[in-house]
C-alpha cells in the first residue's frame, strides 16, 4: 500500500480525498481500531470544511480552532509525521511542556492506594481496575475481554485485540480470579461475548470520580498501566519481558520505568543518611 496520495504537481500541497485508501493505510500502519475511527472522522471533517484538500498553515489553524480536541491534534500530528505532505507548512507538532519521564512518574499508584479505591467499587469495576493494574491492559483491551480469553486454571488472559494487532498473554492474581468468578456468575455469557457492558467514557468517569474522592489525585486507565510497569521494574523483571508484557512497540517507552527505581533508590539513600 503506498502512502496516502497528494498532488505533488500543485504549488500548494493538496490531499486527494480517498477515505477508503486512507483507512486502509491506517490499518497498514497498525494503528488501534479506536485511533482509526477517530482519524477517519477528522479526515472527513477536514475535507468537509476544506473541499480543495489544501494543506496550509491557515487551514490547519482554522481546523484546530474549531476542533479543540486531543484527537484532532493527534490526527494532524500523524498527518505531518507520516505523510510529509507539508514540507512548506509552518505547523509543527507542539512539544510537550513536561518530559514524558516526569509525566509517567506522576501517574504511578501504589497497591495500598488502589485497595482504598476498590472498597468503593462494584465487582465489575474492581475487575476492570485489577486487569489494568495487574495486566497493564489498555481500556480498549479490557473492554474486549471475553470468557474464551480466560485461562482460569493457569490464571492467564489472552489479549487478542491489542494495539497494533499484537497478541499477548497477561497474568492475574487469585484475587482477580475471584472477581472473574463473581462477575461471570452474575450474567449469562457465551464464550465469545464481551463481559463488560460499559463504554470507554464510563470507565474514565468511574476512575476519575473515585480518584478524586478517595485519593485526591487524578486516576485514569493509563495511570494503572503505568503503575503495572513500575511494579514490574521494582520486582527486577527484565526490560524485554516488561516490553512484551505491556505490548510496547518500542523499548524506549519501557526504559522510562527504570527512572522510577532510580528515584526510589535516591530517596532511600537520603532517608538513611540524612535523617534527623
Amino acid at each position: 500500500m503506498n502512502k496516502m496520495e497528494y498532488d505533488s504537481n500543485l504549488t500548494k500541497p493538496t490531499l486527494k480525498y480517498d477515505p477508503v485508501n486512507f483507512e486502509a493505510h491506517l490499518r497498514v500502519e497498525e494503528l488501534a481500531d479506536t485511533t482509526i475511527v477517530a482519524y477517519t472522522i477528522y479526515y472527513k471533517l477536514y475535507f468537509r470544511e476544506n473541499p480543495s484538500g489544501y494543506i496550509g498553515e491557515q487551514y490547519i489553524k482554522s481546523f484546530l480552532s474549531k476542533h479543540r480536541t486531543i484527537q484532532a491534534k493527534a490526527f494532524l500530528n500523524w498527518l505531518y509525521d507520516y505523510h510529509k505532505v507539508v514540507k512548506e507548512l509552518q505547523y509543527k507538532p507542539r512539544k510537550k511542556r513536561r518530559k514524558i519521564e516526569k509525566l509517567i512518574i506522576d501517574k504511578v499508584f501504589s497497591e495500598r492506594e488502589l485497595v482504598n479505591v476498590e472498597t468503593m467499587l462494584t465487582i465489575r469495576d474492581q475487575l476492570i481496575m485489577r486487569l489494568m493494574y495487574e495486566g497493564g491492559l489498555r481500556v480498549s483491551e479490557v473492554l474486549d475481554v471475553r470468557p474464551g480469553h480466560i485461562d482460569r486454571d493457569n490464571m492467564k488472559l489472552k489479549v487478542l485485540r491489542a494495539k497494533g494487532g499484537k497478541q499477548r498473554i497477561i497474568n492475574f492474581s487469585p484475587m482477580t480470579q475471584q472477581l472473574f468468578d463473581l462477575h461471570l456468575n452474575n450474567g449469562d455469557y457465551k464464550v465469545d461475548d464481551k463481559i463488560f457492558k460499559i463504554t470507554r467514557q464510563r470507565v474514565w468517569q468511574i476512575l476519575s470520580k473515585y480518584g478524586k474522592s478517595v485519593l485526591h489525585r487524578k486516576l485514569f486507565p493509563h495511570a494503572l498501566r503505568h503503575s503495572c510497569g513500575a511494579r514490574l521494574i521494582e520486582a527486577d523483571v527484565n526490560l524485554r519481558v516488561i516490553q512484551e508484557y505491556l505490548g510496547h512497540s518500542s523499548p524506549e517507552v519501557t526504559v522510562i520505568y527504570t527512572q522510577l527505581k532510580t528515584e526510589q533508590k535516591d530517596k532511600a539513600w537520603a532517608k538513611a543518611f540524612y535523617q534527623d
